[in-house]
């Protein structure tokens, strides 16, 4: 069985499901499927189907609907999904995280994220009249704390494992590598940066540096979008 989104509207004769299960190079590997929709079904853009792909890609007979993967929306007249991506350094390319193809940024977004700093991203996600999809980037809505991770696994950020050795991460709570001790210039003591979001800081010093999960000892007071923070370190991700 697999899944696929459906990403048309309205008309039950023409309704398509785009698979979703395999990660994407280009917007011509899109799988797009038709599917024979049942009426008591009532799809719309959005809901996620699960079905054995027929042979051929003939039409999807048999499906049953399962829970929402994506968020979407219809805004300025277009239907919107909303998918996480990364900035690439010279801001040029949002990449999918080998799941979607990569959108290009258009000139007026260029400033409304960071690089190195996975975001919910809405893109624009349908089908045109001449029956040729458009895929395209929208905007930017957040930064995307779960994600994080997948910063490092950006294509030019191969072989860059960081700079410094994580001691202790007080978020997943795991103890400190016993195997490693620290030394004074293991950590990075008195850096300021700017909050974009509840566990990323930009520094101001050095802009194409962010770092993740920081966590401020205040009584909880933590400092909202945009404001000025002094921190301690113990780990780099570039």
């Amino acid at each position: 069985m697999t899944r696929g989104i459906v990403i048309t509207n309205g008309n039950a004769a023409s309704t398509k499901v785009l698979v979703f299960e395999t990660g994407y190079q280009s917007v011509r590997d899109f799988q797009v499927l038709p599917v024979q929709q049942k009426l008591k079904d009532g799809l719309k853009y959005g809901n996620c189907l699960e079905f054995s792909i027929p042979r051929g890609g003939q039409v999807v007979r048999e499906y049953r609907k399962v829970r929402k993967v994506y968020e979407t929306r219809l805004f300025d007249g277009e239907p919107q999904i909303l998918l996480q991506g990364i900035m690439s350094p010279d801001r040029k390319v949002l990449w999918m995280c080998n799941i979607w193809p990569d959108l290009e940024i258009p000139f007026r977004l260029h400033q409304m994220a960071h690089p190195n700093v996975t975001v919910n991203a809405w893109g624009i996600l349908k089908i045109r009249e001449n029956q040729t999809l458009k895929y395209e980037l929208h905007s930017f809505k957040e930064t995307a704390d779960s994600f994080q991770s997948l910063v490092r696994k950006a294509k030019w950020n191969e072989g860059q494992l960081g700079n410094l050795s994580v001691l202790y991460d007080p978020v997943e709570e795991k103890s400190q590598n016993k195997e490693y001790q620290s030394t004074l210039a293991d950590t990075l003591t008195g850096m300021h940066g700017i909050v974009i979001s509840k566990k990323i800081a930009l520094v101001t010093s050095h802009p194409g540096y962010c770092f993740h999960r920081v966590v401020i000892r205040d009584g909880d007071n933590y400092p909202e979008n945009g404001k000025d923070t002094s921190f301690n370190v113990c780990e780099v991700l570039i």
